[in-house]
């Protein structure tokens, strides 16, 4: 995997690549007839997407990944990626906030994140800082994949 990392983009850390590895043994192993479908929000610089990509094509199949980003540079950091790996017709890459666009009802088999978690503002940094409690924006993405309250 080639990676390039834009200035302003959230550069993969050890959360990351331990988040990759997980997602490559769960697209690894993942068991159905019809190609596994992720999503990844907070792509950044695609690190994720493409380790699902990649997964499934070591298993001789293909993936269905969308890759979401609300920072547009963190986006086009993703589209650069996918195409130096030679994987962009893989992938539809968006810049949007969570889930918003997502319409209900679609088969989605797995939502990956690594979204910033430590508490904090996001006028600081908000490629680190999750809000004021460090999860608002893993609650934001449960809620929106859940399509209800995560309290």
């Amino acid at each position: 995997m080639r990676i390039v990392i834009l200035d302003n983009v959230y550069s993969p850390a050890e959360d990351s690549w331990q988040t990759a590895e997980l997602l490559s043994w769960i697209v690894g192993n993942y068991v159905s007839n019809e190609e596994p479908r992720v999503i990844d929000v907070g792509s950044g610089t695609g690190v994720l997407a493409l380790t699902a990509l990649l997964s499934a094509m070591n298993k001789g199949r293909v993936a269905w990944i969308i890759a979401i980003d609300h920072d547009r540079s963190a986006a086009i950091n993703t589209r650069i990626n996918l195409a130096n790996n030679g994987l962009y017709q893989y992938a539809d890459v968006v810049s949007m906030n969570v889930l918003d666009a997502i319409r209900g009802g679609v088969r989605i088999d797995v939502i990956v994140s690594n979204p910033p978690y430590l508490p904090g503002s996001w006028d600081e940094d908000w490629r680190i800082f999750g809000g004021p409690d460090g999860n608002n924006v893993t609650r934001q993405l449960i809620t929106h994949a859940c399509g209800g309250n995560a309290s």
